[in-house]
């Protein structure tokens, strides 16, 4: 849960318990209403939240979703698929075969870990 959702959780807390403290039926509406939109809006992450990244090769997700960019890069890195390579100024700079990438993705992706290829492929 981020940051922003935690405290839209916490406002969505305090409007409750203002709510149960009012004498006033209209007011407690009012809380209670604050307190159901904050709890709405803290479900309701932002795109950019979700987002995950994934190395892809042409159209095709090679493994499963990271939470950054650069946690997709030190997988392929341990995979074998990058080569570490200074730049002038960027000591390690790490450089992608051609046909591969790291792509932003909007749903995670998570392999079956038992799948294997078939014999006749492998």
């Amino acid at each position: 849960m981020s940051t922003q959702s935690q405290n839209l959780q916490r406002q969505a807390d305090q409007a409750e318990s203002i709510a149960d403290q009012t004498v006033d039926d209209s007011v407690r509406d009012i809380f209670r209403d604050a307190a159901r939109d904050y709890r709405k809006e803290a479900s309701r992450e932002p795109s950019s939240e979700r987002a995950s990244y994934a190395l892809f090769r042409g159209g095709t997700q090679l493994a499963r979703t990271y939470s950054t960019e650069e946690q997709a890069m030190s997988a392929a890195l341990s995979e074998g698929l990058i080569a570490e390579m200074p730049r002038a100024g960027e000591p390690g700079a790490r450089i992608l075969p051609p046909e591969y990438r790291i792509e932003k993705v909007e749903q995670p992706y998570e392999p079956q870990p038992d799948w294997k290829l078939p014999r006749e492929i492998s």
